[in-house]
């Protein structure tokens, strides 16, 4: 069943590209288990204090910039991009927030959405 998480109409977006060029998107796969979600966000080159990771509401924010560094000799090619990458993903209200988990290895940033308790359903006549 496809929830809010997962409906690109709902809200789940890319900053950059479109919206704003000078932000660049990070690549992302998304699974979704009975208790969880699990985000695998590409950030090669990123030191983990270069990273904020924010959950407010039903949004989901990854950002992560890149500084250019002061070289002594002459320029003779820069391809790699130096800024600001950024992703945010509407979440819904079905997440835990305090049971979200963090982690950062060889250029890949791993977050678990814990999903909060179901409430509801039916109610059993005594």
């Amino acid at each position: 069943m496809m929830n809010s998480f997962m409906n690109p109409s709902a809200g789940n977006h890319m900053t950059g590209s479109r919206q704003d060029p000078a932000v660049r998107p990070m690549r992302c796969d998304m699974l979704e288990f009975e208790d969880r979600y699990e985000l695998a966000l590409e950030l090669p080159g990123f030191r983990k204090e270069e990273i904020r990771i924010s959950l407010r509401d039903s949004d989901l924010t990854v950002e992560a910039e890149h500084t250019a560094q002061e070289n002594s000799g002459k320029m003779l090619r820069s391809e790699r991009y130096t800024g600001p990458y950024a992703r945010s993903f509407h979440i819904g209200k079905n997440i835990d927030s305090d049971h979200a988990d963090a982690a950062y290895t060889d250029g890949l940033l791993r977050i678990t959405l814990r999903k909060a308790p179901k409430s509801g359903g039916t109610i059993e006549i005594q």
